[in-house]
């Protein structure tokens, strides 16, 4: 069945590209360890995407629970990052959004619907999951919001893997290597892990400062699926004039 978003040219109908990947996730997790009150990440929106936009196409969803339960208390795209969160009364209504959302398509946007439960930072309840608005703690200054339009190169398809196609071409589907990063910035730290950070909280920065190439890896491959789809081949000023962002080869335990 056919789901009409925002009547603009950029949000046209959608469909389900993989009846057999729609479920991927599972939509059942979110009760586990007290996920953030029926909170849902939405990630693969377009750069442009707006609130109006997200909030088409959640108003098109039909639920089994009664309509207190499936109320929307939150619709909320983070703007040139390339996804947003959906909050609803229930827990029930959630996994139903979940369920018909994940792995679903739009005609004109690049990427497929990736849904996850939005993780509360530090174990709290409530808290900000990946892509929220505050960032998390950090021991450097934060920089300034850096905002990345079109990429300005093809992406690699590899962007678009599930984590299994990622592990089987001998990569990790949770750390990012970055590279073209311009020889004269002077602290990846400030400008930089902000940006990455963004996208989900951060087990590992690595600047090579030498090389012009960093290491980020993040606690899920959704959130690094993210990073690579939202800042590959995009230009950041003052850093790259095109980063190259991919999936770091496997590390292997010597014996």
């Amino acid at each position: 069945q056919w789901m009409r978003a925002r009547e603009q040219s950029r949000t046209p109908a959608i469909t389900l590209r993989d009846p057999g990947q729609a479920r991927g996730g599972g939509g059942g997790g979110g009760r586990d360890g007290d996920r953030d009150m029926a909170r849902l990440f939405i990630g693969g929106l377009p750069i442009e995407c707006e609130d109006e936009d997200l909030a088409a196409l959640a108003n098109q969803l039909a639920f089994s629970v009664p309509p207190h339960q499936a109320a929307l208390i939150e619709c909320r795209v983070l703007p040139g990052k390339g996804c947003g969160y959906l909050r609803y009364a229930s827990w029930e209504a959630a996994e139903e959004a979940f369920n018909a959302l994940q792995g679903r398509q739009v005609e004109g946007w690049t990427q497929v619907l990736r849904v996850q439960w939005a993780s509360p930072r530090d174990g709290r309840v409530g808290g900000g999951g990946p892509l929220d608005g505050g960032i998390p703690a950090m021991t450097t200054p934060p920089a300034q919001p850096v905002v990345v339009g079109q990429p300005v190169a093809p992406l690699d398809p590899i962007c678009y893997a599930n984590q299994m196609e990622v592990e089987a071409q001998g990569l990790e589907p949770t750390r990012l290597f970055i590279g073209q990063i311009a020889r004269d910035v002077v602290d990846a730290n400030v400008s930089l892990r902000p940006v990455f950070e963004s996208f989900g909280p951060l087990t590992e920065f690595r600047w090579v400062k030498e090389k012009g190439v960093l290491y980020a890896s993040y606690n899920t491959h959704v959130e690094a699926q993210a990073a690579m789809q939202g800042l590959s081949a995009r230009v950041i000023p003052g850093v790259s004039k095109c980063l190259n962002v991919k999936f770091s080869t496997k590390r292997y335990n010597a014996h």
